[in-house]
Formats: structure tokens, C-alpha cells, sequence
């Protein structure tokens, strides 16, 4: 149980990782968003 909730809590942090780069790579995106 203990396992699986560090597993959560690394593939959070990767999607809010990957959804940081996506925002510094496409300006016109992260305009509309922020």
C-alpha cells in the first residue's frame, strides 16, 4: 500500500514535468492558458 502511493505520487510529479515542458515549448498555448 505504502509502495503504491510513492508510485502516485511519481507519476504526478512526471505529468505536471511533462505538462511544464509542453507549456515552454508551444508560447502561443501557454498564452491562452496563463
Amino acid at each position: 500500500m505504502h509502495q503504491s502511493i510513492l508510485a502516485h505520487r511519481q507519476i504526478a510529479m512526471n505529468a505536471s514535468i511533462i505538462r511544464r515542458k509542453e507549456r515552454t515549448s508551444q508560447p502561443g498555448r501557454a498564452a491562452r492558458y496563463n
